[in-house]
């Protein structure tokens, strides 16, 4: 269904993240400034996200699909089914599936992945995690 082994580094290239990754104390140094560009990030963050589900060419129908079965077991947690429909409003919906694809976008994916990891091997979300995608 979803793959929580995943370990998620497109975000540690991307300057963007750099305040966010000093914040959570990640050590940069052993990630060369210079390399850190946008092809680096982007192309990690293809991967990276075709990785939790297993795939290793774009699906999009296995994509929809298990973004379905997900939404539906994400849909069972209250504050994450709220931020589902949240960020569905971005995109003037209300569905909880079309939110969980926004939140599969590359701002905001390293730290959904982190909720939805909890969320399946754990059965709840941390307040902490949930609040860093209240944004």
């Amino acid at each position: 269904m979803y793959n929580c082994s995943v370990i998620l580094t497109y975000n540690y290239y991307d300057n963007q993240f750099k305040d966010h990754n000093i914040q959570q104390n990640i050590d940069l140094s052993i990630i060369d400034p210079d390399d850190m560009n946008d092809d680096i990030s982007d192309t990690l963050y293809r991967f990276e996200l075709l990785s939790v589900f297993g795939l290793e060419e774009f699906d999009e129908g296995v994509i929809n699909k298990k973004v379905d079965e997900l939404c539906v077991k994400l849909s069972e947690h209250s504050d994450f089914s709220a931020l589902m429909l949240r960020a569905a409003g971005k995109m003037l919906s209300e569905d909880l599936c079309t939110g969980l694809m926004v939140l599969f976008s590359y701002h905001s994916f390293f730290l959904v992945h982190r909720c939805i990891c909890e969320y399946l091997v754990n059965g709840t979300i941390s307040p902490e995690n949930l609040n860093k995608l209240l944004y």
